[in-house]
């Protein structure tokens, strides 16, 4: 026991600051001193868990921020800007931080601009690493801006995706996952975002937190027209929470470039306490790939102003499938509120093929000050959608109400004013609501 105490402390001790500038040239011994910095690739080949790594201002130009050793619980390594946002990295053939199969690995304040689209990849089975309080912007080229790939556990919070399209060209995503599981996205800032979508869980992805983000399509790309397609989207990804997150538009763009949340073929997912404002077109849409959407909860949302730009065909929320073969079912649409639409308040169903929805639930939502149906099933030989307000529809047995009709009152869906205290920027509830 001694013995193993007394390697832990050798190694906590030795443990240390060190500095680092763009034109640093000094050994990794001098470099505790401020006044003579290293390189970042000395930092890169010697840095320990527990060591802190300050990075002065500057462009770094194409240096990457790759360290060789792992740092380990509660003795992460820490890159962090001396000055926030000073450290400015703007690779052109590459990610500028790369962190291959290490894990305890912080990355805290650095600006990340221009660049190949990947800024940050995160792969080769990398755990418990962090990207924390940076600021991504104006990337050019084709890709995606933070990728987690074969890697869980990973903490992405408070940083800043900023105006990640130029020049028309599709960035894809801002950040992706793919085959990632138990990492957490939280309290992040995308402004305008990639074009396709903001944010995308590919298929293998499980268990992962996304929350309390701001998500705000601020610009429209004439030259590429849908800037971003699915705002949040996910594809054969099951067991994720999306709660607490605001996604608005304030530009016209194309009503079928404009879906909030697209969720493809998941498995007990949770969208709460989410407000979705001003969208384009739908504000979430269920779609089936190959399989069904099956056991999963949107509750205590609020959906405003869904079809602002077009006011057919664009609803405030829609469940939908793909083919008559696959299914959206067991999900519950539970205790939402859906305020001002220019068209529907929620449309159920999206072809005409049934049984395509089957054995879900719609109850105790609000429906408030939309232009055509409270609640509709939609048909494309329709040439608007049509209320079904009471009965179920299709072969399954899904459950819907409106006002009483239908059901047991105390579940129905409510046509009332639910009182925001301020629609369109405040949508806490006035008192009596």
């Amino acid at each position: 026991m001694l013995i193993v105490c007394l390697i832990f402390l050798i190694g906590f001790a030795s443990a240390a600051t060190y500095y680092v500038s763009p034109s640093g040239s000094s050994s990794w011994s001098s470099c505790t001193n401020i006044n003579t910095p290293c390189s970042l690739s000395t930092a890169n080949s010697n840095v320990h868990a527990g060591d802190v790594v300050n990075l002065q201002s500057g462009n770094y130009g194409s240096q990457i921020l790759q360290p060789s050793n792992s740092g380990s619980l509660g003795n992460p390594i820490t890159f962090q800007a001396q000055s926030q946002y000073g450290p400015v990295f703007t690779r052109t053939d590459g990610p500028s931080a790369n962190i291959n199969g290490k894990n305890y690995i912080v990355i805290d304040g650095l600006y990340f601009y221009g660049g190949t689209g990947l800024q940050v990849y995160i792969f080769g089975n990398s755990n418990y690493n962090e990207i924390r309080y940076c600021k991504f912007a104006q990337s050019d080229s084709p890709g995606h801006v933070l990728k987690i790939d074969t890697s869980n556990y990973n903490y992405i919070h408070n940083n800043d995706f900023e105006a990640t399209k130029v020049g028309g060209v599709d960035l894809m995503y801002d950040i992706v996952l793919k085959v990632a599981t138990h990492n957490r996205i939280i309290n992040n800032v995308f402004n305008e975002g990639g074009s396709h979508a903001f944010i995308h869980q590919f298929s293998g992805c499980y268990y992962n937190v996304w929350r309390g983000n701001t998500f705000t399509v601020t610009d429209y790309w004439t030259t590429y027209p849908g800037a971003p397609n699915e705002w949040i989207s996910a594809q054969s990804s099951d067991y994720t929470l999306y709660e607490d997150n605001v996604l608005t538009q304030t530009v016209y763009m194309s009503p079928s470039h404009s879906v909030p949340i697209q969720l493809d073929a998941l498995k007990y997912t949770i969208l709460r306490r989410n407000i979705i404002n001003n969208p384009s077109g739908w504000s979430t849409f269920y779609d089936n790939r190959g399989t069904n959407n099956q056991h999963n909860w949107v509750y205590s949302n609020t959906f405003y102003n869904g079809a602002r730009w077009d006011s057919y065909n664009d609803q405030s929320l829609m469940g939908a499938s793909g083919g008559d073969t696959d299914y959206t079912e067991y999900t519950n649409f539970v205790n939402n509120i859906f305020h001002t639409s220019g068209h529907d308040g929620v449309s159920w169903g999206y072809d005409d093929t049934m049984p395509t929805m089957r054995n879900n639930t719609v109850r105790g939502n609000i429906i408030y000050n939309v232009t055509d149906a409270q609640i509709s099933r939609y048909h494309t030989s329709y040439t608007t959608a049509q209320a079904e307000d009471a009965s179920p529809f299709g072969n399954g047995d899904t459950y819907l109400c409106l006002n009483g009709r239908g059901g047991t009152g105390n579940l129905c869906n409510l046509v009332s004013d639910p009182k925001l205290a301020n629609p369109g920027s405040d949508f806490t509830l006035q008192s009596g609501s």
